[in-house]
C-alpha cells in the first residue's frame, strides 16, 4: 500500500496498493553477483526473476543469497524515505492491521491537493527511488511470511474461510476464485453498482473483517 506527502504542507493521505504487479515496471538490470538461491526454496525462480529485473547493485545485492531479512527490509525502507526527501516529498512507512507496512506519501500543499500533473511527478519520483532501493524486495518478503511454502494462493485462503466458518465445508481454491471473479466482473459491468458484494457461498458476508484476513495472511 502506498500513500504520498509532499514536504511542502499536510493534508488528506491517499493510500493506493501498487506494489504486487510491479515487476513490468521493473525492467532492465546490469551484471551483478552471481546468485546463491539456496535460501530461497520454493521462491528460487521469484527471487531469480526479480534479481534479473533489478536495476540497481543495492537491490540486487539484497536478493542476491535468495532472502530478505528485516533488517534488510528496514534499511532500504530508510534509503527510499532519504531518496524520497532528496526529491522534495516526505516518505514515511506505516504498519496496516496485519503487520505489514506501507509507504505512505501525502500529495499537497497544505490543504491544496496536488495537480494532475504534480501527482504524476511524485509518482515518477517514488518510482525512481523504488527501483533503486527496493524493488520487489518488500514483496518477496511479506509473501515469504505469509505463504512460506509458495503454495497456491487461492486454496489456501479458502481453507481458510472454511477454518473460521465464512465458507461451507468443500469451498476450494477453485470455488473462491470463481467467487472473486464473479464479484469484480459484477462491479466492472455496472459501475453505478454501489451496494455490498455479493454474500460468500454459505451466506456469509463478504464484508466480515475476518474474510480480509483470510485474504491476507490466510495461514494465521
Amino acid at each position: 500500500m502506498m500513500a504520498v506527502s509532499s514536504s511542502r504542507g499536510e493534508s488528506a493521505t491517499f493510500w493506493v496498493f501498487p506494489l504486487v504487479g510491479l515487476a513490468s515496471a521493473l525492467a532492465g538490470c546490469s551484471a551483478g553477483p552471481a546468485v546463491d538461491l539456496d535460501a530461497a526454496g520454493p521462491y528460487a525462480a521469484q527471487f531469480k526473476q526479480e534479481y534479473d529485473l533489478a536495476q540497481s547493485d543495492y537491490v540486487r545485492q539484497m536478493l542476491a543469497d535468495g532472502k530478505v531479512d528485516t533488517a534488510e527490509l528496514h534499511d532500504a525502507q530508510q534509503h527510499m524515505v532519504s531518496c524520497m526527501a532528496d526529491a522534495g516529498y516526505t516518505m514515511e512507512f506505516k504498519a496496516d492491521a496485519y503487520g505489514q507496512e506501507h509507504e505512505s506519501i501525502l500529495m499537497s500543499h497544505g490543504s491544496t491537493p496536488f495537480s494532475e500533473e504534480e501527482e504524476t511527478m511524485a509518482w515518477d519520483a517514488s518510482g525512481v527511488c523504488r527501483n533503486q532501493w527496493m524493488g520487489l524486495a518488500d514483496t518477496l518478503y511479506y509473501q515469504v511470511q505469509t505463504n512460506p511454502n509458495n503454495e497456491d494462493w487461492d486454496t489456501l485462503v479458502a481453507a481458510c474461510l472454511v477454518r473460521y466458518g465464512l465458507a461451507p465445508d468443500g469451498f476450494t481454491g477453485k470455488d473462491y476464485e470463481e467467487f472473486r471473479t464473479s464479484v469484480f466482473e459484477g462491479s466492472a459491468n455496472d459501475p453505478n453498482q454501489d451496494g455490498p458484494a455479493p454474500p460468500l457461498p454459505g451466506g456469509k458476508s463478504y464484508s466480515d473483517p475476518a474474510v480480509a484476513r483470510c485474504e491476507v495472511v490466510p495461514l494465521q
